[in-house]
C-alpha cells in the first residue's frame, strides 16, 4: 500500500526526536514498520504497551527490530531474582499483618493507613523520582486523611524495604516495584533508535527509561487515547519537547460519521484543531441490526454483568477471555455478603461485608464500588446468574451473536457493528445544556473517544451521548 504524506514524512523524518500524534485507526504499526524498514541496518528496539502487542508486532517488524515490552528487559536484569516471591499486586490487609500497622494505629484505621501508603508507594513506583517522599502520596478522594504526612511515607518506606528484601516472604515483589529498581540502576541499550509505540499511556517511570538511552527516538500515541490515569499513566506525549511533531489524522477504519463524533467529542472537550479524516468508506450512525453479530462496550464490569443476563441465548463471547471479567470475585463478593466462607484472597481480608463496604467508600474504590452494587442489585439470585451466563459464554468471537468489552480492554481492537452501553457519562450539564470543556474529567472524554472509534461500519450511541449530539445541534442552529 503506498504511503500517504502524513506517514512519507514520519518515515523520512532525520529528527533526533520524532513524535507522532496517531488518531484512532490511522496506521501507525504500518508506518513504523515502514520508518524501520527504511533503515534496514541499524538496530531497533520496538516498546510495546503489554505482551499481546507485542506479539502481533514480532510478525510485522524486519529482523532488525527487537520487540518488547518495558517489564521485558527489567525482569531479565533485576525481576528474575525476585521470581519466588513476585505478585500481581500488593494488599492493604497483607500490609497490616507484615508490618503490625495495628499497633501503630488504632485498629480500625489500620486498613485506611495500608491503604494509603500503598497509594504513596505506587505513586513513586510509577514516578521518574528518585526519593519516595511527600510528593508521592495520593489525597483521598472522598474526606480528609486522618493520619500525618509523614506517618504515610514512613509507612509506605517500611513497606518497601520489606518488598525488596529478598528473604522477607511476608511482602512480595511486584512488576512495578523491581521495573522501578531498573530505572534507577540508569541501563543502558544497546540500539540505535527506539519506537516508543502507546507513549501516551506511558508512566514516567518508563519515559526515563527511554529518554536516558543515547538514540534516536521516536514517541507515537493518541493524546485522546489516554485512559489509564489509574494506573499512572501521565502523558508521555503531551509533555514532550521534541523536535519535530508529526500526525496521522487519516483514519482507515472508519468513515466520515464516526469520524464527525470523534472531532466533535474532541474539539469541544479537548480543544483539539487537528481534525480526523474518516477514509474507511461508508459508516453511519444507527442503531445496531441486532439480529447480526455486533459489540456492546461499557465503561465498567457491572454494565457488562448486565449486558451479559440480557444477552445470554446470544452466547456472548468476553474480549480477553470471561476470567478477565472476575467472576469469581464476584461470587466471592456475594458469599461475604451473606456471610459465607469466602474463597478469594483479597476479599476473605475483610472482617464483614459491613467493613468492606465502609472501606470501598472511605477510599472511592471504583472495582469494590461494582461489586457493592451488582450484589446489593440481584441479592440472592446473584449466585445462579453467574452460573448462567458462564455455560452460555462463547470462548470464541466466532461462536458468539454479542461480543462484550469494557472499553479499556477495546483498544486496539474493532468491529463493523458497535454499540455503547448507558454507563458511559452524561454530556449534559445540569440545566440540560451540553457539556462544556472542564465539566468533565479529560480521561472520561477519551474513553468515549476510544469506544465510539471501534466501530467501522455502523456506531449506535448511548442515550447520553446522542441527547448531547443534539442538544449541541439545536445550539448551533439558534446562534
Amino acid at each position: 500500500m503506498p504511503l500517504t504524506e502524513e506517514q512519507q514524512a514520519i518515515v523520512e523524518s532525520p529528527a533526533d526526536l520524532l513524535k507522532v500524534k496517531a488518531f484512532a485507526g490511522t496506521g501507525k504499526t504500518f508506518t513504523l514498520v515502514e520508518y524501520a524498514k527504511a533503515r534496514p541496518k541499524e538496530p531497533m528496539l520496538y516498546l510495546a504497551f503489554n505482551r499481546s502487542i507485542r506479539r502481533e508486532a514480532e510478525r510485522k517488524f524486519p529482523k532488525n527490530v527487537t520487540c518488547l515490552t518495558s517489564h521485558a528487559p527489567a525482569y531479565r536484569s533485576i525481576g528474575v531474582a525476585y521470581k519466588d516471591k513476585l505478585v500481581e499486586d500488593s494488599r492493604p490487609r497483607e500490609w497490616v499483618e507484615a508490618l503490625r500497622l495495628d499497633r501503630i494505629v488504632a485498629a480500625g484505621e489500620s486498613y485506611l493507613l495500608a491503604h494509603q501508603a500503598l497509594q504513596c508507594l505506587k505513586n513513586w513506583l510509577a514516578s521518574d523520582r528518585e526519593a519516595l517522599d511527600e510528593r508521592s502520596i495520593v489525597p483521598l478522594r472522598r474526606g480528609t486523611s486522618p493520619f500525618a504526612d509523614s506517618l504515610v511515607v514512613a509507612t509506605a518506606n517500611d513497606g518497601w524495604q520489606r518488598m525488596v528484601d529478598h528473604a522477607d516472604s511476608a511482602v512480595g515483589m511486584t512488576h512495578d516495584g523491581y521495573l522501578k529498581l531498573y530505572q534507577l540502576s540508569k541501563p543502558v541499550w544497546p540500539y540505535q533508535r527506539i519506537l516508543f509505540d502507546e507513549a501516551q499511556d506511558a508512566n514516567p517511570v518508563t519515559t526515563d527509561l527511554v529518554l536516558r538511552q543515547r538514540a534516536h527516538k521516536v514517541f507515537v500515541g493518541d493524546p485522546h487515547q489516554q485512559i489509564y490515569g489509574f494506573r499512572g499513566a501521565d502523558d508521555a506525549l503531551e509533555k514532550l519537547n521534541a523536535e519535530e511533531t508529526l500526525y496521522l489524522s487519516g483514519s482507515w477504519r472508519f468513515g466520515p460519521h464516526v469520524a464527525g463524533i470523534a472531532n466533535v467529542l474532541l474539539a469541544r472537550f479537548k480543544g483539539e484543531t487537528v481534525r480526523v479524516k474518516g477514509l474507511g468508506g461508508a459508516d453511519e450512525i444507527a442503531s445496531v441490526d441486532r439480529q447480526q453479530p455486533h459489540t456492546i462496550l461499557c465503561r465498567g464490569n457491572a454494565s457488562i454483568f448486565t449486558a451479559a443476563i440480557a444477552n445470554m441465548d446470544a452466547h456472548p463471547h468476553f474480549v480477553g477471555g470471561i476470567n478477565g471479567y472476575r467472576l469469581d470475585r464476584l461470587l466471592s463478593a456475594h458469599d461475604l455478603r451473606v456471610g459465607e466462607s469466602v474463597r478469594d484472597p483479597y476479599l476473605a481480608s475483610f472482617r464483614d461485608w459491613q467493613e468492606f463496604s465502609d472501606i470501598a467508600e472511605t477510599t472511592d474504590d471504583r472495582e469494590a464500588l461494582s461489586l457493592i452494587r451488582i450484589c446489593e442489585r440481584y441479592q440472592d439470585g446473584l449466585p445462579g446468574l453467574i452460573g448462567a451466563v458462564r455455560r452460555n459464554a462463547s470462548p470464541t468471537p466466532q461462536g458468539a451473536g454479542v461480543t462484550l468489552s469494557t472499553g479499556h480492554k477495546a483498544k486496539g481492537l474493532e468491529w463493523d457493528q458497535v454499540r455503547l452501553a448507558s454507563d458511559f457519562p452524561d454530556l449534559l450539564d445540569e440545566e440540560q445544556a451540553p457539556a462544556q470543556a472542564g465539566d468533565l474529567e479529560d480521561e472520561e472524554i477519551n474513553l468515549i473517544y476510544v469506544a465510539a472509534t471501534r466501530a467501522k461500519r455502523r456506531l449506535e450511541p448511548y442515550a447520553g451521548l446522542t441527547d448531547f449530539l443534539i442538544q449541541l445541534a439545536r445550539e448551533r442552529q439558534a446562534q
